[in-house]
């Protein structure tokens, strides 16, 4: 029998939030990185969560969740950021640009991930009966 969309969707985001605490904790990040390390490799990541790489299209919750760890990671230094990527031809004005564009981006995503953040303790607690 196949499951329903809500049901394939919050398993995939599970399967997706396991494998970013994998992740923490082996520190392997560059297995599931491009080799300039500017970018997650998302069929690299479906596969190791058992579901389909369109989920990253289809599925509103993860996609979010997408986005808050490539800015995480990011920010950890783990993916390099191409809006700081400044090259000899930039003039100081674009560089100071692009960084403020990058504190900007880096400030909503970390709304983003507090609220994240939020509702894997709420998942937790309903796994463990609290609520």
């Amino acid at each position: 029998m196949k499951m329903s969309g809500k049901v394939e969707g919050d398993n995939n985001r599970q399967a997706f939030n396991a494998f970013v605490f994998d992740r923490h904790s082996h520190n392997d990040w560059e297995l599931y990185i491009s080799s300039d390390r500017r970018r997650l490799i998302k069929s690299k990541i479906a596969e190791k969560c058992g579901m389909n790489r369109s989920a990253f299209k289809s599925n509103p919750g993860l996609i979010q969740m997408f986005k808050i760890l490539h800015s995480t990671l990011r920010y950890e230094g783990i993916l390099v950021c191409e809006d700081v990527l400044i090259s000899s031809c930039c003039n100081r004005d674009e560089s100071i640009k692009a960084v403020i564009k990058l504190a900007d981006t880096l400030q909503n995503d970390l709304t983003s991930y507090k609220y994240w953040l939020v509702e894997i303790d709420y998942e937790i607690d309903k796994i463990l009966g609290i609520v």
